[in-house]
């Protein structure tokens, strides 16, 4: 019987501090996109050099063939930085930079020296990058 209130006790004092923190936390603290700009940034379809890519970052995965559209590849972001993120589209490793003019610029295991693309407009999501800088208003799908 102890233990049975102490729980209820526990339940409630955790509710209470939830409600506590929910009431004092800014609005959009709570709704903010938890993706750091760098990742963020690098959703939707770019294309420029040779390379047309497709990243879908919400499900972690990539298309590389435009001419195969349900051809999704796994995508593995292995580091982040501000404004630098190294991953894996399937066995192809990449390291890019999203600029703030909008410009995707990749190294990788795939081809040699660097590579520019440009963001395809039209099929932004709500929060993704537009070419000419920053979203300042990321929304979850």
């Amino acid at each position: 019987m102890r233990e049975m209130k102490a729980g209820v006790v526990r339940s409630a004092l955790a509710f209470f501090l939830a409600a506590v923190l929910f009431a004092i936390l800014p609005a959009g603290s709570l709704s903010a996109d938890p993706l750091p700009p760098a990742i963020r940034d690098l959703d939707g379809h770019w294309k420029g050099d040779g390379l047309d890519l497709t990243f879908d970052i919400r499900r972690s995965q990539a298309r590389v063939d435009p001419q195969k559209p349900f051809a999704w590849k796994s995508l593995v972001v292995t580091n982040i930085t501000d404004d630098m993120v190294v991953f894996f589209i399937g066995p192809m490793r990449f390291v890019g930079t999203v600029g703030n003019d909008g410009r995707l610029t990749l190294t990788g295991t795939a081809f040699a020296g660097s590579r520019t693309l440009i963001k395809v407009p039209g099929n932004e999501r709500p929060g993704s990058q537009h070419p000419g800088g920053r979203s300042a208003d990321p929304a979850p799908r």
